[in-house]
């Protein structure tokens, strides 16, 4: 192996990881660049909701002891966050669930990444928690579904909303197009990425992320999900037009 003069020999772990490891792409769902998380098209947190009267009655009387009994849950936004740190993940219950997260900007989807920490970091029963068949979705609008062609499959934005209001119109309105149905492995490494059915003339700032199955456990846990895709003006076009000032 030839050693570049460019690349110092007394660098990190994470400078190796980083230059071996390199996603397919900018993520645009990073929470650091400007990615959110839509609750009205997130599935309730694990053992947080629906509140029971007497969970209601909990939280009114007794905020302390609240806190305390799901200090360790994680809220939706770990899974834009750059961290997958065991146990520093997203969980809701049982095999089936989704979340909603809209991007930086608006992109064409092209491939999905999906991170869960090493098998042999968990334990069987963490392991168990790992998401395994997922649906990637991309929200559309009906009038521009005609210039996507061919045989599309979709459904109402308003059937992951989970009976929450949402003040956004392009989700009250919308169609939800699906770009893929993909299959995490966690034994094949932590961080896997698939390629999505490319619908370039489709751009879209609102994904959800469907997941069908998990690996047998009575929940479900999302560590990072990072969202790659083409933009509308790429990077190399905006550097194109800086050196022209």
């Amino acid at each position: 192996m030839i050693i570049s003069p460019s690349i110092p020999l007394n660098c990190d772990g994470e400078f190796y990881h980083r230059l071996w490891s390199e996603e397919p792409g900018p993520d645009y769902a990073l929470s650091t660049s400007g990615g959110t998380i839509l609750p009205e098209l997130t599935t309730w947190t694990h053992a947080y909701a629906p509140l029971t009267y007497k969970d209601k009655w909990i939280w009114h009387m007794d905020r302390y002891q609240w806190d305390q009994q799901h200090q360790d849950l994680m809220p939706p936004q770990v899974i834009i966050e750059e961290s997958v740190q065991v146990g520093h993940c997203w969980s809701f219950t049982g095999p089936k669930g989704h979340i909603g997260i809209q991007l930086v900007v608006p992109v064409a989807l092209t491939q999905i990444t999906i991170y869960y920490p090493n098998a042999k970091q968990v334990l069987s029963s963490e392991l168990r928690q790992a998401p395994q068949d997922i649906v990637v979705w991309a929200l559309a609008q009906k009038e521009t579904l005609s210039e996507l062609g061919g045989d599309l499959v979709t459904r109402p934005a308003n059937e992951f909303t989970q009976n929450t209001p949402t003040s956004l119109p392009a989700i009250q309105g919308g169609i939800m197009v699906a770009l893929g149905n993909v299959t995490y492995r966690p034994e094949e490494g932590k961080r896997q990425s698939f390629a999505l059915d490319k619908l370039l003339s489709l751009k879209s700032n609102v994904v959800v992320i469907e997941v069908t199955s998990n690996c047998g456990g009575d929940k479900t846990c999302l560590y990072r999900v990072a969202v790659h895709g083409k933009e509308e003006t790429p990077l190399s076009t905006f550097q194109e037009e800086i050196k022209a000032l």
